[in-house]
């Protein structure tokens, strides 16, 4: 959900700063790679065999689960900040 929530947000806000793509863009990214990888480690653990392979499986998803996905928190606090400190730079400044 945080996924959709963000790209809704950018979606909205964006038609009234349109400097705010650029802005975002790779918090952005960075936020729709791990939901995916996220999808993807689900979708394995759900079909992993049992024994020592699909046990592998289960724990590195785990780790991602835990260790990893947590870092999205971070990206969508970027992602949903006001885009002021952005919109100061004057054009020319790119």
């Amino acid at each position: 959900m945080r996924l959709v929530r963000a790209t809704a947000s950018v979606v909205e806000r964006a038609r009234e700063q349109p400097h705010l793509l650029g802005g975002v863009s790779a918090d952005y990214l960075d936020l729709l790679g791990y939901a995916i990888y996220g999808w993807l480690w689900a979708r394995m653990v759900a079909h992993a065999p049992d024994d020592a392979f699909g046990e592998a499986k289960r724990l590195t998803a785990a780790f991602y689960f835990e260790r990893v996905l947590p870092r999205t928190t971070v990206l969508n606090k970027s992602i949903h900040s006001s885009g002021k400190a952005l919109s100061a730079f004057p054009d020319e400044a790119f």
